[in-house]
């Protein structure tokens, strides 16, 4: 996935962490070991790679945990204001929005003006393990076990530097972060109510807020809305919404397939499943047909 991404555009790696207010550290590598929540931040400061604007603190490596699973990150602080109190922290779960742009040559970058950390201080979160540079012999496959291990990245990130501890959070995702974005938020706000207890040791980390792009939570609601999408904003002939609502509802149509595949809770089934929901126009940009990995901005 993130192959296509970088290859696509914006280079937003996989991920790295942050560091702290000493951009004269170019290239330092280091260990930080976090005790309490076995976790192990190995760490690059300013690589020079991907941001080149002066006074920027880049941090870039891995997060390990006791299960052999080793997260890939990658920290831009903001380019206005670093320091500030009122930068807000946004943790970013996908790529596409990061300090630089990926030549032809694929060897040589150039600066994004438009990249998030242009106002924010942003850590690209690699997940889940398996996923380009993000390894590991343990996999998980719930979105309540990836929540553990990005409480214990964020908790070993906060103990490692601190100055960033205590901002204004930001999760922010798309796609199928529709289904883990709000299970991270809920996990972190069940932790802090412990840690609150007494029952578990740790910071207390607020999300406060989530952003969702395109999230996908529910296909049996996003696809039935297609045929009124369409008629909205006039994409196609009556006769084809006519046609797109039938096959959404008859016997054995769209919403029957959907809940079939539900059913099974994941088959080679689901790759036929939704191609006839949504014809042959790319959900993503409404503009291309399908398939459209690189489309035109």
């Amino acid at each position: 996935m993130w192959a296509r991404i970088l290859a696509t555009a914006y280079l937003a790696f996989d991920f790295l962490f942050l560091g702290i207010s000493e951009p004269d550290r170019a290239g330092l590598k280091r260990t930080v070991v976090s005790e309490r929540f076995g976790a192990t931040l190995r760490i690059t400061e300013n690589s020079g790679i991907c941001e080149t604007i002066p006074g920027v603190h880049t941090v870039s490596g891995y997060v390990d945990t006791g299960n052999n699973q080793n997260y890939w990150f990658w920290f831009f602080s903001a380019r206005q204001n670093t320091n500030a109190p009122k930068i807000p922290f946004v943790v970013w779960f996908n790529g596409e929005n990061g300090p630089c742009k990926v030549n032809s040559d694929k060897k040589t970058t150039t600066l994004n003006t438009h990249s998030w950390n242009e106002v924010a201080n942003v850590l690209y979160v690699d997940q889940p393990i398996s996923d380009d540079f993000s390894h590991g012999t343990e996999t998980t496959m719930t979105s309540d076990g990836a929540a553990l291990l990005i409480w214990q990245m964020l908790q070993a990130f906060f103990e490692a530097f601190p100055i960033y501890e205590g901002r204004e959070l930001i999760f922010a995702t798309e796609g199928y972060g529709g289904h883990y974005g709000p299970a991270f938020a809920s996990f972190f706000d069940t932790q802090n109510a412990f840690i609150r207890s007494g029952a578990i040791e740790g910071e207390i980390i607020t999300i406060s807020a989530m952003m969702l792009n395109n999230g996908w939570i529910d296909p049996a609601i996003h696809y039935a809305e297609y045929p009124t999408f369409a008629t909205e904003l006039h994409m196609v002939p009556d006769s084809v919404i006519t046609k797109a609502n039938s096959y959404l509802s008859k016997d054995g149509g769209c919403l029957d397939q959907i809940k079939a595949c539900n059913a099974v809770g994941g088959s080679d089934q689901e790759k036929n499943v939704y191609i006839p929901c949504t014809g042959d126009l790319d959900p993503y940009n409404i503009r291309s047909k399908r398939p459209d990995p690189l489309p035109q901005s």
